[in-house]
């Protein structure tokens, strides 16, 4: 089994470290697809949304932002080990831009069901 893993700055394979707690996603996504005259097609950069289901500590969301390199900035460019399918069975590779969530659900000293957005996802080959 492979992991969700996050690195700064793009093409950066070598420094990937698996992301923890670990996400679940519905893998990568389609920004839009458009349907014309018998013929559909996808438009729009790919992306993924990795989320954080339950209770998150403070301390484990400042972990995660600072793998993803958010601690001091919204969105940040990255190197991302991603599923490439919604059973996980094929894994790859992406440049990409993790966007931070603009207010996490926070209640009792947990954020709760957390999201982070990887947008702009382009695999390396």
């Amino acid at each position: 089994m492979t992991t969700y893993q996050a690195a700064d700055t793009h093409d950066n394979t070598g420094a990937l470290v698996a992301l923890d707690p670990q996400p679940s996603s519905e893998g990568i996504q389609t920004a839009d697809r458009v349907y014309c005259a018998g013929a559909a097609y996808d438009a729009g950069a790919d992306f993924i949304i990795l989320r954080f289901k339950g209770l998150l500590s403070p301390a484990q969301l400042a972990a995660l932002y600072a793998a993803l390199g958010l601690t001091s900035s919204v969105d940040n460019e990255g190197t991302f080990h991603l599923p490439q399918d919604i059973g996980r069975t094929t894994w790859g590779d992406y440049n990409g831009r993790a966007i931070r969530p603009e207010s996490p659900k926070f209640r009792m000293g947990f954020y709760r069901d957390v999201e982070i957005m990887i947008g702009e996802l382009v695999e390396i080959t």
